[in-house]
């Protein structure tokens, strides 16, 4: 019986694909809070769920970093977490299968807005790369890339990730830890300049 962490991506014994958001909980039987791929949040039992498996090939995301699974999985121990090599472009990385998670666990809200050049947030369109300044005269860019259980510091309102753009390089993406719902619900209204 598996163990799963917030973030996981998983799959029910009836082959539903669901992101784990909480748990596990004590009850008559371990369970956890899971997301489904159309956003509702569903109470399962631990033993009907199991991890959705990791192959070479598939586009995976940890801290914020889009990979592709090069080799792998790979097993130290017989107790030890299976590990991958996953390449970017910046180059290569090991990383235990419970740091990855597949870069499309949602077809509908998936993890990054692939064909959209711009994104609506309470009534208004941002456009992805342009920079906007907050209330305090900070100026943010904003990534395709949508915040979520997988990103760093929590923010899981899906919306696009941010940086401030004065700390932006371009080989430094630990930067990008603000979310557009957050900069605007703190720093509101954005302007675009």
């Amino acid at each position: 019986m598996s163990v799963f962490e917030v973030g996981d991506d998983v799959i029910s014994v009836a082959g539903d694909r669901y992101i784990i958001e909480g748990g596990p909980f004590s009850g008559y039987v371990p369970w956890y809070a899971a997301r489904a791929e159309d956003g509702v949040v569903h109470l399962i039992g631990q033993s009907a769920l199991r991890p959705v498996e990791i192959s070479v090939g598939d586009r995976v995301t940890w801290d914020g970093r889009e990979y592709t699974v090069e080799a792998g999985p790979f097993q130290s121990s017989a107790d030890s977490a299976p590990w991958y090599v996953v390449g970017w472009s910046g180059g290569h990385n090991t990383l235990t299968g419970h740091q990855l998670r597949r870069a499309s666990a949602y077809s509908a809200a998936s993890s990054s807005v692939e064909t959209a050049e711009t994104f609506e947030f309470r009534g208004v369109e941002y456009e992805i790369g342009a920079r906007y300044c907050d209330s305090d005269g900070d100026v943010f860019v904003f990534k395709s890339e949508l915040s979520g259980p997988h990103t760093r510091d929590g923010n899981n309102d899906r919306t696009p990730l941010g940086s401030e753009f004065r700390y932006l390089t371009e080989d430094c993406d630990e930067q990008w830890i603000w979310s557009l719902g957050e900069v605007v619900r703190m720093y509101g209204p954005l302007t675009k300049v």
